[in-house]
């Protein structure tokens, strides 16, 4: 239940309307956009309105033309929350691994934040997913977040503690679990996790290419105390499974809900892949 009266700030009311107005089961669908990404917001957009789950996504807009867009297409399920002290990455389509692309990710685990305070579970994507079946069924378990792995292994839901450092790249934990899609309970350990991951990525300690995966995983890693599962890699491929693996897709293509258009970079060829096998529902802008 949403936490109506329990010290909700000026800040943060705008956020709990929105949110009180759009969750089903005291549960919300989020991600953010900026307006070079906005064909990518429709077309998850449209993904998850094909699986009935349109009526519960909120996008967070990264600047005025993303949320009019947005607003003007699906009104009631965009946003501005400008309570970040971190930079707006601008309005290009950054690529992976570029200043702009970090300082987006950087500012998710203050979305996420001020989510969880109103109470409600939340799944989060990156827009260059799509959604093929109900992912929903898939969050079984004890668990505080649900996350996946970002290798090829086919791995099954289970406990993640302890990750271990993975000697072909020693900046990753193993498994290496994707910051792509997380699905949160509201509890103290979840809101822990972006506490601690949001303080890594402020130490600035990284090196090129820039990105938060590896301190999302550090994060994971430290925080004994939480409880996470891990997604069957069946039901929610990386991309370098369900796009360029041609034998793994025939055999297990039919089973994916979520299909990650990632181990590529670049908006252009990410748009080629998703319409080369038929997802790509955006008709133009």
């Amino acid at each position: 239940m949403l936490r109506w009266n329990k010290g909700i700030s000026d800040t943060d009311r705008p956020l709990a309307e929105a949110v009180a107005a759009i969750a089903v089961d005291n549960t919300i669908i989020v991600s953010l956009v900026n307006s070079g990404y906005l064909d990518f917001a429709e077309n998850w957009m449209i993904s998850i309105s094909r699986q009935g789950f349109g009526d519960r996504v909120l996008l967070f807009a990264e600047d005025q033309e993303a949320f009019d867009h947005i607003d003007a297409r699906w009104p009631g399920h965009v946003i501005m929350y400008n309570y970040s002290s971190i930079p707006r990455a601008g309005e290009s389509a950054h690529d992976f691994g570029s200043l702009g692309f970090f300082l987006m990710t950087e500012r998710r685990p203050d979305y996420l934040r001020a989510v969880l305070r109103l109470g409600v579970n939340v799944l989060y994507n990156d827009l260059d997913m799509v959604w093929l079946k109900n992912p929903f069924t898939a969050f079984t378990g004890d668990f505080d977040v649900w996350v996946n792995d970002d290798w090829t292994d086919d791995t099954g839901l289970e406990a993640v503690h302890p990750l271990q450092k993975d000697r072909r790249f020693p900046s990753h934990y193993h498994p290496n679990i994707c910051s792509c899609l997380l699905y949160m309970r509201p509890t103290a350990q979840s809101y822990q996790l972006l506490d601690t991951w949001a303080g890594l990525m402020s130490l600035k300690d990284w090196k090129p290419p820039i990105q938060d995966q590896p301190f999302f995983n550090k994060a994971l890693n430290m925080l004994k105390d939480l409880k996470v599962g891990i997604l069957p890699q069946r039901q929610f491929p990386a991309g370098c499974l369900y796009f360029a693996d041609d034998y793994w897709r025939d055999a297990f293509g039919d089973e994916a809900a979520l299909v990650h258009n990632n181990w590529i970079v670049g908006h252009d060829v990410k748009r080629q892949r998703f319409q080369n096998l038929g997802i790509w529902f955006v008709k133009q802008l």
